[in-house]
């Protein structure tokens, strides 16, 4: 059942997304991003992986946005893994 809820509910998102405006895309997918992270956030190694997953997609603006809203729902646990993944070192 919870899968099928999942399913119809990305279902909805998809049909908002590809109707939407250019701004109203941007907010569906750093939403729905935000869904990700909260689901996955039981586990650092898979929050880690969809966060760059979402790095790819996000625009600039947006991962401003989702940097500010992830230190403010996991803070301690997010700081390491913003370091990693938000500011990765040059390696030359």
């Amino acid at each position: 059942m919870l899968r099928l809820v999942n399913t119809f509910y990305i279902s909805i998102k998809i049909l908002v997304y590809s109707n939407a405006g250019s701004k109203q895309k941007e907010k569906v997918m750093l939403e729905q991003t935000k869904i990700v992270l909260s689901n996955v956030s039981f586990d650092l190694g898979l929050f880690r992986k969809e966060l760059i997953k979402a790095l790819k997609w996000l625009q600039p603006s947006e991962i401003v946005a989702l940097k500010n809203w992830c230190s403010e729902n996991f803070s301690g646990r997010f700081d390491e893994i913003a370091s990693e993944v938000l500011h990765p070192q040059l390696s030359l």
